[in-house]
């Protein structure tokens, strides 16, 4: 079986005193294990995060196009290669959980990935244009709203020189990713919360409902998998503009359909799946999920722009409803969770 490839240069073994790589292996193992909950029948509480966070319940037999992204860098694709939201899913997580491997050697690699705060990247004359003369790569776009960011990936578009990979991408996971001072006691990884020793009230109170932001906001985890995302084996797309474009916010503005072609849908499905095998030292069982009363609330379990006839008493997306705590992304402990 032929690899996909990806080279981690030493500035992000740096970032993190040591062994980058295990937080992209960290990724990987939460695409094997999205793939594994999300085939259980018997699996209902990831069943309810898939619906919410994609919009529809697995048994949809919608067929939707491939992102925008795929489109521009592609072209169109004919009706028949559409995909349900379950099979687009399912697409991308098998593919990362089990096609990649480690290469020392940049050349080779698919994607390359940096932790410099794009340092590489050389303004030309057209100010908004910028070249990676390590990766021969190039791409326009706005420098300082780039760096603000938690971190952005660009896809080759130009010739590649003899002895690189023409299929090259890189990945760029900017400063502004590594701001934990006001939180210097949040983990970055979800093994490192699975180990922690604090009170667990600090980070996920059992009396206390957590956001999913109060960690989304925090885990390299999750800026690696959404720009992973991006390589041009997904190609996932970004929120569009005037949206909101990172955190749960984002996710929930997306709709059915388009949910399953953007990066931070997927991004958030993995930290949902790594929450659901966590859990506090001092409980023997359980693990952290979306609010059951969800499945009760009236309403439709897809989410379109619009609901055709809907009187009104659509509140299942309701994010002001009482009981809507799956929609606010809050996160629950449930002893008897269902896991694969």
């Amino acid at each position: 079986m032929l690899r996909k490839l990806y080279f981690i240069d030493s500035s992000c073994d740096e970032k993190v005193g040591g062994n980058f790589d295990r937080i992209v292996r960290e990724c990987m193992r939460l695409s094997d294990l999205i793939c594994r909950k999300i085939t259980n029948p018997n699996d209902t509480d990831f069943a309810r995060v898939y619906n919410v966070i994609f919009k529809t319940p697995k048994t949809d037999k919608q067929p939707f196009p491939h992102s925008n992204f795929y489109i521009q860098q592609n072209g169109p694709h004919c009706r028949r290669e559409r995909m349900t939201s379950l099979q687009h899913v399912l697409r991308v997580h098998l593919d990362f959980a089990h096609k990649w491997e480690r290469t020392y050697c940049r050349e080779r690699a698919d994607v390359r990935i940096y932790c410099d705060n794009g340092r590489r990247w050389k303004m030309t004359r057209k100010k908004t244009t910028f070249v990676d003369p390590v990766n021969h790569m190039m791409m326009v776009g706005d420098w300082a709203a780039l760096v603000r960011g938690h971190g952005f990936t660009v896809v080759s578009t130009t010739k590649a020189p003899k002895g690189e990979n023409p299929n090259r991408c890189t990945i760029d996971i900017c400063d502004a990713a590594w701001d934990n001072s006001a939180f210097p006691d949040y983990p970055r990884t979800l093994s490192e919360l699975s180990q922690m020793t604090l009170p667990w009230r600090k980070i996920l109170n059992l009396s206390k409902l957590c956001n999913i932001d109060d960690l989304g906001n925090h885990l390299i985890t999750r800026v690696v998998f959404h720009e992973f995302m991006h390589c041009s084996y997904y190609l996932l797309d970004d929120p569009p503009e005037g949206r909101p474009s990172a955190g749960w916010a984002a996710v929930m503005a997306q709709k059915k359909g388009k949910a399953a072609a953007t990066a931070e849908s997927h991004a958030y499905f993995a930290l949902f799946a790594g929450l659901s095998e966590i859990r506090p030292t001092n409980q023997p069982c359980g693990g952290y999920g979306m609010g059951r009363r969800w499945d009760r609330i009236r309403g439709s379990t897809d989410h379109y722009v619009s609901f055709p006839g809907d009187d009104g008493g659509t509140k299942k997306w309701d994010i002001k409803h009482g009981w809507n705590k799956a929609v606010r992304g809050e996160i629950s402990f449930y002893h008897d969770i269902t896991n694969a």
